[in-house]
């Protein structure tokens, strides 16, 4: 479907669109955070002894490939779920083989960045490692063969799979003004007593119930609303939810967002008076 700033759908629909400028950026980044990042993070795991914080590392690492490329979709203004997916899974796959490439040249005692143009020597190299090993879990044995490759595997799924669902710009985009959509957090509202009839209402736009909202507090239940002015056309969308208080696994209350509809679209008028009030 075309992008709904320039249609009247319901929701917004978005449209699939990754300029070329767009997607030389998101290469551009992913080829960087290879190199820096995977330098890093080589260092951070060949000099780390403990392995409860190499996986805290692991983490870290596909977050940052996952956050650098949410900049690139931004700047880039790449579109689409499958555009921004298959391009957060190549970059993934970039630094996870600078990282490799890069460790195994710390390994061996040569230049950070002797390996990287030698995929087959990177190979080769892996290969002699997991059958020597070069560290143990418990004791004096090290850890080879399957097992070892069953370790690499489950740090490259966290790396990648972390990067992965990171990276995600899905704000309305507005074609008219050739940019992302203008998010604006607006006051917390008290709680709607039927989150059902409160989607229902905004579906058939009868605004009663969203009007009628008061100001709430943040620290108990409440609305959460947020605005999306795309900027050269007159197009509003709204994402509202539910904010409820539940006691998490520790006891402790923690405030848990539900979703009751999300980018959802404003008469102009109407969103005009909400952000207006704040």
């Amino acid at each position: 479907m075309s992008n709904s700033t320039t249609s009247n759908a319901l929701y917004y629909q978005p449209d699939s669109k990754a300029p070329p400028l767009g997607i030389a950026i998101c290469l551009f980044l992913a080829i960087a955070i290879g190199l820096i990042g995977g330098l890093i993070y080589a260092y951070a795991s060949w000099y780390n002894p403990f392995v409860y914080i190499q996986i805290i590392i692991t983490g870290g690492f596909g977050l940052l490939i996952g956050f650098t490329m949410d900049w690139g979709f931004k700047w880039g203004k790449v579109r689409g779920f499958m555009n921004q997916k298959l391009l957060a899974l190549l970059a993934a796959l970039i630094a996870f083989y600078c990282a490799w490439a890069i460790w195994e040249a710390l390994v061996l005692e040569q230049s950070p960045f002797s390996l990287l143009l030698h995929p087959v020597q990177v190979w080769k190299t892996s290969r002699i490692f997991n059958m020597l090993g070069l560290w143990s879990i418990a004791g004096d044995t090290p850890v080879t063969g399957i097992l070892l490759y069953v370790f690499w595997a489950l740090e490259a799924a966290i790396i990648i799979g972390v990067a992965f669902f990171k990276a995600d710009e899905s704000r309305p985009f507005s074609v008219a003004g050739n940019n992302w959509a203008k998010e604006t957090k607006l006051f917390s509202r008290l709680p709607m007593a039927d989150p059902t009839a409160f989607k229902k209402a905004l579906e058939e736009k009868n605004y009663d119930a969203l009007l009628a909202l008061e100001r709430g507090d943040e620290a108990t239940n409440h609305t959460k609303l947020i605005m999306y002015d795309c900027e050269g056309s007159d197009d509003y969308f709204l994402h509202a939810q539910l904010v409820v208080f539940e006691p998490n696994d520790d006891g402790k209350m923690e405030a848990k967002p539900y979703d009751v509809t999300k980018f959802i679209r404003l008469e102009p008028e109407i969103a005009q008076q909400l952000l207006a009030a704040g």
